[in-house]
């Protein structure tokens, strides 16, 4: 039978809500009974003996009754085939017997249901212990409660039953959706249950001829019933024996060790049920959590975070449980609170941006502002060379320095040494992470969200070196590539100029990468070396001062093989070849 998207909708909604009540009444109400016991008197034999003829009298008369009504179903059947034509006989016999026999609504709580209840649970408090009790449809109490009932005005109805009304649904619910605790009551529900879905099912399948299957299993070691199976014809059997190779009796037992073996919860590992009890948590508070202008009061875990942040499941369940018995809930905020908290989410997040640029700019100085590289050994030769003196600027690149064992303190630009005077460039200090209130803890005191810290990057604590030299340090690996062999030979045009006091000439042999860039060594106390015979190879110039004396280098100084070249700390160099001098901290200037 088709529906419309309407009463679909609607459906699904009951069912839904019918859901819901009955997972929320199964884990907080027990099922109690509701009819009063007393202690039922053993028979004697002779009262045995008639009522066992009563009941087979009461048999017969039933019988026979059903007997006259079938026949009287199939006159009126017989009658509509004549009436109706177009169809058989028993065609009719099956739509009067297609009636519903249960009720497919339930009935609606009404104020003369509680009157009536509250009425007789006052009467059957009077009798005493062993009487038996009143009911509501019995004739010696109902007509005295009806005319009490009548007088009453609405006024007073409503004030007689406010209470009642919600424990008659109190009282629905438990017959209905509470879980029974004794073993035996669990069986004896069960038996009946299955019972009446049998005959629905049998009766069902006479009629419209839909087949089905019913399996029943108890859920737990500790209950009484066995497996039950039934199917409605024999080719549901061959069903399942075609397609599962087995039969109902073993389907049941297996079904049966399934659900009281745990084998789910071994099946299912940790992750799983972390992953599961995630989702279910974080479903629960969207749920709740309306789009704005709240906070969370009494947050059970000591840090605030989203669920799928927990790292085990204990975690978990805590949060969990408390927002679903109510302990942790949301609040709405006022419009006092919430421009007050707004205001103190700026203040902070502009607090965070400003702690974040300077960590930015702690590393390295801004652009055009002179640095000082600083390599550490275990004796730093400080550099006095004057900050104003000009270098020659550089005609060619120079490729990249080999790495060597030891190493000295190189200096460039104006800024002084790490090793040179006291204290040193002091750093501010950073702030602490800031956080921002959300709501309070389960003690009442401010709950804060801690900001994520920032990865440490890998290059913390080392001063950063300029665009500028980055790129000079890049073009010097390209240049290192493209350098010639050492057997080539090569030569480039000499800066000379005179000077009253002379121009001294130094001779090398052709420069090769090695010769370039001779390793860094700590500088020998060797005395100043005396310039040799002028040679036509020469192809290095440096022009003094003329109050000053002559700068010289030996040929084996220039290979690589003799004394490192040694400039007084008191000669402003005006020129020098800018291959044994570069920006890219490639000598050591003592």
């Amino acid at each position: 039978m088709s529906r419309s998207p309407g009463e679909a909708e609607v459906l699904i909604g009951q069912h839904a809500a019918a859901s819901r009540k009955l997972k929320n009444l199964c884990k907080s109400t027990a099922h109690h009974p509701w009819r009063h016991r007393r202690k039922s008197r053993a028979l004697l034999p002779t009262e045995k003996k008639l009522l066992r003829l009563k009941r087979l009298k009461n048999k017969e008369d039933y019988q026979s009754w059903l007997g006259e009504v079938r026949e009287e179903i199939w006159k009126h059947a017989h009658e509509a085939r004549e009436r109706f034509s177009g169809h058989t006989v028993k065609y009719f016999v099956e739509a009067i017997m297609a009636a519903p026999k249960k009720a497919t609504k339930a009935r609606e709580k009404n104020r003369w249901n509680a009157f009536l209840r509250e009425q007789v649970r006052l009467l059957n408090n009077e009798l005493p212990e062993d009487e038996p009790r009143y009911k509501c449809t019995d004739s010696r109490i109902l007509p005295e409660i009806k005319e009490k009932w009548s007088e009453m005005s609405a006024e007073e109805r409503v004030k007689a039953t406010q209470d009642s009304m919600e424990d008659l649904q109190e009282h629905r619910d438990n017959k209905t959706y509470a879980k029974r605790q004794v073993p035996l009551s669990c069986l004896g529900d069960t038996r009946r249950t299955i019972e009446a879905i049998e005959r629905e099912l049998a009766n069902l399948h006479e009629r419209t001829g839909s087949e089905a299957i019913l399996v029943v299993v108890r859920g737990s070691v500790n209950h009484y019933a066995t497996p039950f199976s039934f199917y409605t014809s024999k080719r549901v059997s061959d069903f399942v024996a075609t397609t599962y190779k087995t039969s109902f009796s073993d389907l049941a037992s297996k079904f049966e060790g399934w659900c009281i073996g745990g084998v789910e919860s071994i099946k299912k590992n940790y992750l799983e049920r972390l992953l599961e009890k995630k989702h279910e948590t974080s479903n629960t508070i969207v749920a709740e959590l309306p789009r704005y202008g709240v906070v969370v009061d009494c947050w059970p875990l000591r840090t605030f975070c989203a669920p799928s942040a927990l790292k085990t499941l204990n975690e978990v369940e805590v949060l969990f449980n408390a927002w679903q018995t109510g302990a942790t809930k949301f609040r709405v905020l006022s419009n006092e609170e919430w421009e007050k908290w707004e205001a103190e989410t700026l203040r902070v997040k502009l607090a965070m941006l400003h702690d974040e640029a300077v960590d930015d700019n702690e590393g390295g100085d801004p652009a055009g502002t002179p640095t000082a590289t600083t390599l550490t050994n275990e004796t730093d030769v400080p550099s006095t060379t004057p900050g104003d003196a000009p270098l020659l600027p550089a005609t060619f690149d120079a490729p990249a320095l080999p790495p060597t064992p030891t190493t000295a303190t190189v200096t460039t630009g104006t800024k002084r040494p790490a090793g040179e005077g006291a204290g040193g460039a002091s750093k501010r200090k950073k702030t602490q992470d800031t956080g921002i209130n959300v709501g309070t803890t389960v003690d009442g005191e401010p709950l804060t969200v801690a900001k994520k810290p920032r990865k440490i990057r890998k290059d913390k604590g080392v001063k950063r070196t300029k665009k500028s030299l980055q790129a000079t340090a890049q073009s010097d690996e390209h240049t290192a590539a493209a350098a010639p062999s050492p057997s080539t030979s090569s030569t480039m045009p000499v800066a000379s100029s005179s000077t009253s006091s002379g121009v001294s000439s130094l001779a090398s042999p052709p420069l090769t990468p090695t010769a370039m860039h001779p390793p860094l060594a700590p500088p020998p106390a060797a005395p100043l070396l005396t310039p040799p015979a002028v040679s036509p190879l020469s192809t290095l110039a440096a022009v003094p001062s003329p109050s000053t004396p002559t700068i010289s280098a030996s040929p084996l100084s220039a290979a690589g093989v003799g004394p490192p070249l040694v400039v007084p700390s008191t000669v402003p160099i005006t020129a020098i070849d800018p291959r044994l001098l570069s920006v890219s901290e490639s000598m050591t200037t003592v």
